[in-house]
C-alpha cells in the first residue's frame, strides 16, 4: 500500500476551479457532504441522531472557517485515510441518492484557501483523525 500520496497545488486547482467559480459555494459543498454521509449512515442501519446539525463558524481574527457536523464520523483510520488521499473515487454505490458523487468535493477549496484539514471523531470513540 502507498503510504504517501503527493499532488500538486495546481493540478487540485485545476481540477476545483473548473467546478467552482465562488469560494461562497464551498458552504454548499461541505454542508452537502455532511448531509450525504449522514443519510448514508441512515440508509446502513445506523440509528437518527435527533439533533443531527452542521454548523459553520467564521472568526474573522484567525480568518478560519470551520464546517463541523455532529454525524457519525468514519469508523476506522484505514477509511478515513483511504477517503482523504483518494481524488476522482467515491464510495457511494448509488449516485443518484445523492448529491455529490464525484470525489473531489472535499478538495473544492483549496484554490480559496492557504490550509485545508480534515478531522474526524467517529461516533463513541476518543480519538481523532486529522
Amino acid at each position: 500500500m502507498i503510504e504517501n500520496i503527493y499532488v500538486g497545488r495546481n493540478l487540485l486547482e485545476t481540477l476545483t476551479s473548473a467546478l467552482y467559480e465562488s469560494p461562497i459555494i464551498l458552504f454548499r459543498e461541505y454542508v452537502q457532504n455532511s448531509l450525504d454521509a449522514y443519510n448514508d449512515s441512515q440508509k446502513n442501519g445506523y440509528k437518527e441522531i435527533d439533533d443531527f446539525c452542521v454548523e459553520i463558524n467564521i472568526d474573522k481574527a484567525t480568518r478560519t472557517i470551520r464546517i463541523k457536523d455532529n454525524g457519525y464520523g468514519i469508523e476506522n483510520k484505514a477509511d478515513f485515510d483511504k477517503d482523504m488521499l483518494s481524488f476522482g473515487d467515491s464510495r457511494k454505490e448509488d449516485k443518484s441518492q445523492f448529491i455529490g458523487f464525484r470525489g473531489i468535493g472535499r478538495i473544492s477549496a483549496v484554490p480559496f484557501c492557504e490550509k485545508l484539514t480534515f478531522i474526524n471523531k467517529a461516533i463513541g470513540q476518543n480519538h481523532r483523525n486529522i
